[in-house]
């Protein structure tokens, strides 16, 4: 029996687990009877189902046991993946969830009448659609929505055949929507009438968010498209708003030079509450010369996280608004002619003290950059930032930790891949490079990689009693 447990309120202990991770959740449930107890609506609140014999065994115990009525009392969010997506097309279909699982899966849903929250991240499957009639029949308490579209191969259908998707958009009453896209379609028109007509059935949609990366070029969303047959809708409740990805272009220039006709404007100023708003990059434009910073306080009066291009960067960190700004993130690919570095000094030069700003992301995928600039200057105006991640290649590890002092509370750096160099005392690797950050950062807890698609590892720094500082990798659990 732990010591002191009978001492302390069930609710401390309740919220307590209410933030572990499942792996730390399933090694306490091993101590005692009570710890097991308290664990176990964590352990099942939400299922993730990443390959078959995952998918078969946990329906086996939804379906043929004895404790299948106090699990699925728990459940309230279920997914299906296929596991990592750096894995996706090289994972072996023999224990993939496939075709032959269909039925399972309906089986399993029919017997989560609480089901919250859905999502499907695996390839498109003809049973898939019975599936979600299933979903819509069976779990009337559905409430958010996620819906991952990859690529498909010839022969094997897709979510854009209209018979399909139509099983997509006829849930109602969702108030949180997701799809993430990258597939390609042909019907951009057909599709976006469906998707209004579904949101429209949504009255308390809290999020809205569209990625759509597809590999062709000629498949593209356009926002003022969207938000132009939705123009008598207003979400009260909308919080969140993204629309990112290469193939999302929402018109700059009819959003800047007539905001009387643009749709997407129109919107914006019917949701003053957006709190998190995301678009993706764009070319090289001049479209900062037609917006001024008063235009983004108008615009977006209650945000507090922002991802999208480096013109509207530019005037949010230089704004009022810098008082509010929690998260930002900068997409664009910003190179300066003259000499190939990344060049972040617009930035720099119209930034304000971001005081609440806690998180800042540099997500400029390119090897081929020759420095950055204008970092340093900006970091020096968040004097709160707890974690930064640099999607950009740089050449020497100094240039990296010569940025630590500036963010002395960081307690999170992510570094793209390239960027793992050599100490000038010729030592390297991880285990030799970290313990350096560390120095230069006293409340450094953790270094991620991050690859092409995702993060690829974790590294916790461990600080001694002595101020020894040691590194633990962890490819697994995230912070």
């Amino acid at each position: 029996m732990p010591v002191y447990q009978d001492a302390l309120l069930p609710e401390i202990f309740h919220h307590v687990f209410g933030t572990l991770s499942i792996s730390d959740l399933t090694k306490l449930s091993l101590v005692c009877r009570k710890w097991q107890a308290l664990a176990f609506p964590h352990l099942h609140s939400n299922v993730y189902l990443g390959c078959a014999s995952h998918l078969e065994n946990f329906a086996h115990r939804i379906l043929a046991t004895s404790d299948s009525s106090s699990i699925v009392s728990q459940v309230r969010g279920l997914v299906i993946d296929a596991g990592p997506r750096q894995k996706y097309y090289n994972y072996d279909e023999r224990f993939m969830i496939s075709e032959q699982h269909m039925k399972t899966l309906r089986k399993l849903v029919e017997n989560l009448p609480d089901l919250e929250y859905f999502s499907w991240e695996l390839k498109f499957l003809h049973g898939s659609v019975s599936v979600m009639k299933t979903l819509r029949a069976n779990c009337p308490n559905i409430r958010s929505l996620r819906c991952l579209v990859p690529r498909s191969e010839e022969g094997e259908g897709s979510w854009f055949e209209e018979e399909f998707y139509l099983e997509m958009f006829r849930f109602t009453g969702i108030f949180h929507f997701s799809w993430e896209i990258e597939a390609t379609f042909d019907n951009e028109s057909s599709l976006l009438d469906r998707l209004a007509h579904s949101l429209r059935a949504c009255p308390d949609l809290k999020t809205l968010e569209f990625s759509c990366g597809g590999f062709d070029d000629e498949s593209r969303w356009s926002t003022e498209d969207f938000w132009s047959k939705l123009r008598d809708v207003t979400f009260r409740s909308l919080r969140t708003f993204r629309a990112v990805g290469s193939n999302i272009a929402p018109d700059w220039s009819l959003f800047l030079d007539s905001p009387d006709k643009s749709a997407l404007r129109a919107f914006f100023l019917r949701h003053p509450n957006l709190r998190s708003i995301g678009f993706g990059p764009i070319s090289p434009t001049d479209c900062e010369r037609f917006l001024q910073t008063t235009d983004v306080e108008t615009l977006f009066p209650g945000l507090t996280e922002f991802e999208g291009p480096i013109f509207l960067c530019r005037l949010l960190v230089g704004s009022t608004l810098a008082d509010q700004i929690e998260s930002l993130t900068i997409t664009d690919d910003v190179h300066d002619l003259n000499t190939g570095a990344i060049d972040l000094s617009p930035v720099a030069r119209m930034a304000k003290r971001m005081p609440r700003l806690r998180r800042l992301v540099i997500n400029i995928w390119s090897t081929h950059s020759d420095g950055l600039s204008g970092l340093d200057e900006l970091l020096q105006c968040t004097p709160s930032l707890k974690e930064l991640k640099l999607v950009v290649k740089f050449t020497e590890l100094d240039e990296i930790v010569d940025l630590l002092p500036h963010v002395p509370c960081l307690r999170g750096l992510s570094i793209y891949f390239p960027s793992i160099m050599e100490l000038i005392t010729g030592e390297s690797g991880w285990n030799e490079c970290l313990p350096v950050m560390a120095k230069a950062c006293p409340q450094l807890q953790y270094v991620c990689e991050v690859a092409a698609w995702e993060e690829t590892g974790y590294w916790w720094i461990v600080r001694g009693r002595g101020g020894e500082i040691s590194v633990v990798p962890d490819g697994i659990r995230q912070p």
